[in-house]
């Protein structure tokens, strides 16, 4: 520990407990209201504001779509996935929304909706303000085959051939679509690839992969975009939680996982509907010197080396 030499005495510089505005340079034991004032005045005692603004990481993943139903459905657009680091005050809150994943598209027999429907947006809001948006829900097929809706990454169209949604600039890319081979199902964009037309007369396009991230301390995938239906095989998702597409009548699309982001897989067609979408997460670091969270809400908390990290599956709050 080391020491300060001030004029009413000695000053320890060990951080307060909870963090707080006079953690760099705390007061400690016991002073008197004439010195702490006398001291006030001479500019030389700890004052509200001494500490250094406080970098926080984050990562924004919104909910993935759904994977399209009716016929040879296509894969969901993942959600928009985006990364950056703020400068903020401590005691400074942040609201926390995180994306809900879309529904599958169904079977033209079970009514409306055939195309997959479109994740939603993840957000923080607050000390600071930034936004992903849901993925793009895939096509289907109702009186025609549908084309991809734009999202945070785009959705794959239905049987291949119509044009895939478009993806947000920094946060995914576009569904697959446009492809030579119909009665297949087009893959779902992903946070870090576009999705893609059927390879084959026989394979569904697969999903766009996702990206990386070792924010919460080790490698993990987020956004990948959902696989298109096939006549036989698998159009797999992509890394990051993608739904697989499914080649067998009467079976649902391949769901994208919770909490990645990942957009859902496309049905080929019978007594059965399109994935569900992966709902989105937030996920908030900054560095150990500085202490824990004065509250929070809704979220999981880990410590990996150097790191505070708090994982937010749902809503919630924290204030620093």
């Amino acid at each position: 520990m080391s020491i300060k030499d001030w004029p009413g005495g000695v000053i320890s510089n060990s951080p307060v407990v909870p963090a707080g505005p006079y953690q760099t340079d705390a007061a400690s034991g016991i002073w008197t209201l004439d010195q702490a004032a006398d001291y006030a005045k001479q500019g030389i005692w700890p004052v509200a504001g001494s500490v250094a603004p406080m970098n926080v990481d984050y990562l924004l993943v919104a909910g993935g779509a759904g994977g399209g139903g009716g016929y040879y459905g296509g894969g969901g657009g993942a959600g928009g996935m985006q990364t950056s680091t703020v400068s903020i005050i401590v005691g400074a809150t942040f609201s926390i929304s995180v994306g809900g994943g879309g529904a599958g598209g169904n079977h033209y027999s079970h009514g409306a909706p055939w195309r997959g429907t479109s994740g939603t947006n993840s957000s923080i809001s607050g000390g600071a303000s930034a936004s992903s948006t849901g993925g793009g829900g895939a096509g289907g097929y109702k009186s025609g085959y549908q084309t991809g809706l734009n999202g945070g990454s785009g959705g794959g169209s239905a049987n291949g051939t119509p044009a895939g949604g478009t993806g947000v600039v920094g946060q995914g890319y576009a569904g697959g679509g446009g492809g030579s081979y119909d009665n297949n199902g087009s893959g779902g964009g992903g946070g870090g690839a576009v999705g893609i037309a059927p390879p084959t007369s026989n394979t569904g396009g697969y999903g766009g992969v996702g990206l990386s991230n070792s924010i919460i301390g080790s490698a993990t995938y987020y956004a990948g975009g959902g696989g298109g239906a096939s006549q036989t095989g698998t159009a797999a998702g992509g890394n990051g939680g993608g739904g697989n597409g499914t080649s067998q009548f009467h079976t649902n699309g391949g769901n994208g996982t919770a909490n990645s982001g990942g957009g859902a897989g496309g049905m080929r067609g019978g007594n059965a509907d399109g994935g569900t979408g992966g709902s989105g997460v937030v996920i908030l670091r900054y560095p150990d010197s500085n202490g824990t969270a004065a509250s929070v809400s809704g979220a999981t908390y880990s410590n990996p080396t150097g790191y505070h990290v708090y994982k937010f599956n749902g809503s919630g709050s924290i204030t620093f």
